[in-house]
């Protein structure tokens, strides 16, 4: 998986800190030196929260607050920003940064509440070297308010819910349409599958998915993913126009006229119901209604 790190950490908004450091060079020490792994109950238990030696800030009741506010949304829409990890020489783990973030996912833990963390923790191992992982600490936990689209669509919501704003009060202040304004509401609902790959492949190629997730019953999620997720916006569109075709909703048409009948079908069927049909016409012309038996 080290080699996912690169575009797991470009698409989790650290592009301007690391991936336009000169040469690159602390994104390679994080290829080095780190393992990019899901984030598991087993994962929180090794952790020591009483390491603070890496937190760049002092723990008070409005953290408090905010990890009550990020339990929420962890535990709807799952983690999304990575967190940093550090192997101690006893096995475990010193927060590099998301203090608050891991917090919010013990307490949801010891709660019984799963967490949805693929592929949200980069573990960094002994050799990486402390400048790194200082520079990493004090650049991640730098607050910022750049909201990724999933975020944005738990904001949306939130927002939403209350009774004394108007979409119209919303969509101002977050300078979108109304059309987009409901494209991202409806983001909290997509299958984890894809919320996990949102920031990656954007809006529209996501919900371009989710159409082939529903034309495509015989494949799995990841399988639709994995097989599709590559293609551009206008080839999905054409796949998506295709599959329409061959699952076209089969209309028939008829028309009763004295001793005649005539039936119009929109699709091509399948030979064994033509053949269906022609033996029931076929009995009707010998006067045999047997079939209606069946």
């Amino acid at each position: 998986m080290k080699n996912r790190i690169g575009s797991i950490l470009d698409r989790s908004g650290r592009k301007n800190m690391l991936l336009d450091n000169e040469n690159n060079e602390v994104v390679t020490i994080l290829k080095k030196h780190g393992r990019l792994v899901n984030l598991t109950k087993n994962l929180i238990d090794d952790i020591d929260f009483n390491d603070k030696t890496f937190i760049n800030r002092i723990y008070n009741k409005e953290d408090e607050l905010e990890i009550s506010e990020l339990k929420e949304s962890i535990r709807q829409i799952g983690l999304i920003n990575i967190v940093y990890l550090f192997r101690k020489d006893n096995g475990k783990f010193r927060i590099i940064s998301g203090l608050r973030r891991l917090t919010a996912c013990k307490s949801l833990y010891l709660e019984g509440i799963d967490v949805n963390g693929q592929e949200r923790v980069i573990l960094l191992e002994e050799s990486t070297p402390d400048n790194y992982l200082e520079f990493i600490s004090i650049d991640e936990n730098t607050k910022r308010k750049n909201l990724k689209l999933i975020e944005l669509s738990y904001k949306l919501n939130k927002e939403a819910e209350k009774d004394n704003v108007e979409i119209e009060e919303i969509m101002e202040r977050y300078n979108i349409s109304r059309r987009h304004y409901f494209r991202i509401k409806g983001a909290i609902n997509f299958p984890n599958e894809i919320k996990n790959i949102l920031e990656e492949i954007g809006l529209s190629k996501a919900e371009l998915l989710l159409t082939l997730i529903k034309l495509e019953k015989e494949m799995s999620i990841n399988e639709i993913i994995d097989k599709y997720s590559n293609c551009t916006r206008e080839d999905l569109q054409g796949i998506i126009k295709e599959k329409k075709k061959d699952i076209k909703k089969l209309k028939v048409e008829y028309k009763i006229k004295g001793n005649n009948i005539n039936i119009k079908i929109n699709k091509k069927l399948p030979n064994n119901v033509k053949e269906y049909l022609v033996n029931i016409i076929e009995n009707i012309k010998n006067d045999n209604y047997s079939f209606l038996d069946n």
